[in-house]
């Protein structure tokens, strides 16, 4: 067999093999839309892996990696459970919330135990979602660009061509460097319709950083701190909610709890104590504050029971504010009411 004097070809390669162990089989063609290899040396990355003893299983004018061959079990002795033990896991695994954010990449390890690698019967969107991970692992390690095809964002679905360079310890997020737009973001693994890794390499390294996350998941560069009165029941919901919260609670008063933290943006605590209202003060920051007054004024103020507009001002909810500063509010409201009459 040929030795690999070139590192970036070494990388290559192997981010092929990576991609032929999944459950999934790939035409030349989809190797190379996936790993912008062209289809000649793809071919020879076959040819080596037969040469190396790697088994492949040809399923028509697709490949991938035979889950009985030497090659994969030999990877399996690595793992830290044996299949019995990976299947009472499993089984421990059914009890826990399917909203934990670890419950799906745990399953798939203890999957890759029983099934050679990766469940073969599993959803698609889950396999697919690992081999896109398995891609941008790669991508960071070497530095390229990835095109993200397909990225399902809360207002559109479109493509982007970024350049990953942190990827959590769950593999649920990845911080990247979009080249459209000229900054970074956090884009969500589970989101990603198809990664390609493009055959670029890194052109904004200077420009990655990760950036602030608050409790509420909330992200942003410029955070800034809030400071909140709670009573037992807020206190405890937030907790529940956001365990990261505990960090930044502590005694107050009689019957009270100080939450006192930085934030990325109100958008996560602003929901909160909007939701909260009757539980919670705001000590500080005006800029919480100001935004819960406007959204009291954009989505409250004209909520009634039948749907239509509420006009009686006497029916509008308490939100936000200390007491202190609404009544001095209401109280300049009408001094300037009654001047206008005049």
């Amino acid at each position: 067999m040929k030795t690999f004097s070139d590192v970036n070809m070494l990388s290559r390669f192997l981010m092929v093999v990576e991609l032929l162990c999944g459950p999934s089989s790939y035409t030349i063609s989809q190797i190379e839309k996936r790993t912008s290899i062209p289809r000649r040396t793809i071919y020879r990355y076959l040819n080596e892996m037969e040469n190396a003893g790697i088994e492949l299983r040809k399923e028509k004018s697709s490949f991938r990696i035979d889950p009985s061959s030497r090659f994969i079990r030999n990877l399996l002795k690595f793992n830290l459970f044996s299949e019995s033990e990976a299947q009472l896991l499993l089984k421990i695994m059914d009890f826990i919330d399917e909203e934990n954010p670890l419950k799906k990449s745990i399953r798939e390890k203890l999957l890759s135990i029983c099934n050679g690698f990766k469940d073969e019967n599993s959803d698609t969107s889950a396999r697919i979602s690992a081999e896109n991970i398995s891609l941008i692992r790669v991508a960071i390690k070497e530095q390229w660009q990835v095109r993200f095809e397909s990225y399902r964002a809360q207002q559109k679905v479109k493509d982007y061509v970024v350049e990953p360079f942190w990827l959590s310890e769950d593999s649920m997020q990845v911080w990247c460097f979009d080249t459209e737009e000229g900054k970074n973001k956090l884009f969500l693994t589970r989101r990603i319709g198809e990664a390609v890794v493009l055959n670029t390499p890194w052109q904004n390294k200077t420009k990655h950083r990760k950036g602030f996350k608050d409790v509420f998941n909330m992200i942003g560069d410029e955070p800034f701190r809030v400071k909140l009165g709670l009573n037992q029941k807020a206190c405890n919901l937030l907790l529940e909610e956001y365990p990261l919260s505990a960090n930044y609670i502590k005694k107050g008063d009689v019957d009270e709890w100080i939450f006192d933290a930085k934030v990325a943006s109100v958008l996560g605590v602003g929901r909160f104590v909007i939701g909260m209202a009757d539980c919670v003060k705001v000590y500080s920051s005006k800029k919480l504050v100001d935004y819960i007054i406007r959204f009291r004024k954009e989505h409250l103020d004209s909520i009634s029971l039948d749907g239509g507009v509420n006009t009686d001002s006497s029916t509008k909810p308490h939100v936000g504010r200390p007491r202190k500063y609404m009544e001095l509010k209401s109280k300049k409201q009408g001094r300037k009411q009654s001047n206008s009459k005049i």
